[in-house]
C-alpha cells in the first residue's frame, strides 16, 4: 500500500505506539510502550537485514535490550 512494505508499517505503528506511550504518568502505559517496541524489534531487524545496514542492525542490539530493561524495570513496579 502506497509503495510502503509490511516491515516499515510495523516500525511506524509500533514505533509511534511506543514513544507516545513511554512518556505517559501511567505505569501501565509505560509497560505497554515497551511491549509495542519490542513487537517492533524483529521488523526492524528484518529492514536492516534486507538492506544490509548492518551497523542499523547492530545498533537494534542494543535497542532491544533497552526496551527489555524497560519491561523487567516497569513489570516490577
Amino acid at each position: 500500500m502506497f509503495g510502503i512494505s509490511l516491515d516499515q508499517w510495523m516500525i511506524a505503528v509500533t514505533g509511534g505506539l511506543s514513544i507516545w506511550m513511554i512518556t505517559d504518568d501511567k505505569r501501565s502505559y509505560r509497560l505497554m510502550a515497551c511491549v509495542f517496541a519490542l513487537l517492533g524489534q524483529p521488523f526492524w531487524f528484518w529492514a536492516a537485514y534486507k538492506a544490509q545496514q548492518w551497523g542499523i542492525f547492530a545498533i537494534d542490539v542494543v535497542y532491544t535490550a533497552g526496551w527489555i530493561k524497560g519491561l523487567l524495570k516497569n513489570w516490577k513496579e
